[in-house]
């Protein structure tokens, strides 16, 4: 940990003295305090699904594109999803995002205005906002709708698995840490210029398929896991790591929790559980909060809300508040089982309830 650090990085910026980045999802930054530290390990974890997890790693490195950082992906051999990070979601552009507001939307707003109109008595009171992270004002919007190829040689380091090489946690290892300690990466290397402002760059590591057992040296994981953190803390560089904990002991997932500096769990819902869920059936999951980063601070950050789910469209992916419907017919059903009671208002009741 190095804070006070001055190094000017492109895409970074300082906050309590400590170098921050965004993670290219607005919903997670905000749930992170405004973006992720630097030197921090970010677990992706996804037990009962795919999907999800990839699709935050993709924001992450099409952030990372868009500032010219440098992108490691790595996994396991023998392992087809690896080819889904070479096409990342685009950038939103200025007119993109001013031209999905048509005429003919706000016309029918306005006639929408003029047909429905809210009661005096709520006019003032502030509109509940679901989603976290304000979408209208981060500085960088991405479509997932919308994707752009990454040419290898390019624009990205890319330690690419082929289904026919088998990849170690040493190798791995060994490759990181080469590239960490080159000039451009590592903290400890700062030759400064005299009347020159430090300028370093980053670098953005996605490991999918952590845990899986065909790595080679699948004995290694928890090794591997125990020296990533004292790699990470002295360069400028933020990985992710992806799991599935289905797969994994106890043993292990303690072990992934202790090294990870955040860890988010994606609870995808199952088909029985959103037949029974009524009208809040449109969101696919829930979003767990089991660790967040304290790298700069003596403390976490503590999010406002902690009762979230998230929600995939074609364009985005959205974290929002879990909102409970309230109990319908709560006192009806009350009353019926009271014999020879008239519902009265609470004022009127002369037993006190306790």
């Amino acid at each position: 940990m190095d804070i006070g650090d001055s190094a000017r990085i492109e895409g970074c910026q300082l906050k309590a003295r400590y170098i921050e980045t965004s993670s290219g999802n607005s919903s997670i930054d905000e749930l992170f305090g405004g973006g992720l530290p630097n030197s921090s390990i970010i677990t992706l974890d996804e037990m009962s699904s795919k999907c999800y997890a990839p699709i935050l790693a993709k924001y992450f490195l099409a952030e990372g594109k868009n500032h010219g950082h440098q992108l490691v992906v790595a996994g396991p051999g023998n392992f087809d999803k690896m080819d889904q990070y070479l096409k990342l979601p685009s950038l939103i552009s200025n007119k993109d995002s001013e031209s999905s507001i048509t005429p003919s939307t706000s016309m029918s707003r306005d006639a929408d205005d003029e047909t429905m109109r809210i009661a005096w008595r709520y006019a003032n009171t502030p509109q509940v906002e679901s989603t976290v992270g304000k979408q209208k004002q981060a500085k960088n919007r991405y479509d997932l709708g919308k994707t752009e190829e990454l040419q290898k040689e390019n624009d990205f380091r890319l330690f690419y698995v082929s289904p026919e090489f088998d990849v170690s946690y040493q190798e791995l290892y060994q490759k990181l840490q080469n590239l960490l300690q080159e000039d451009d990466f590592s903290k400890t290397k700062t030759e400064r210029k005299i009347g020159k402002p430090l300028v370093k760059k980053f670098v953005r590591v996605v490991i999918d398929g952590m845990g899986l057992p065909i790595w080679k040296d699948d004995e290694n994981f928890e090794r591997f896991l125990a020296f990533l953190p004292n790699l990470t803390r002295n360069a400028y560089v933020i990985v992710y790591l992806l799991t599935n904990p289905s797969r994994l002991s106890e043993k292990r997932q303690r072990a992934l929790e202790i090294a990870s500096d955040g860890y988010i769990r994606l609870q995808a819902i199952e088909e029985e559980e959103r037949k029974t869920m009524g009208p809040m059936d449109k969101f696919h999951g829930y979003f767990r909060i089991i660790k967040l980063p304290r790298l700069s601070a003596a403390g976490h950050f503590c999010p406002p809300v902690v009762d979230l789910v998230f929600e995939l469209h074609r364009k985005s992916f959205d974290v929002k508040i879990l909102h409970l419907p309230p109990a319908v017919g709560e006192d009806e059903v009350k009353a019926k089982n009271r014999p020879g009671q008239q519902m009265t208002l609470s004022c009127q009741n002369k037993d006190l309830e306790f």
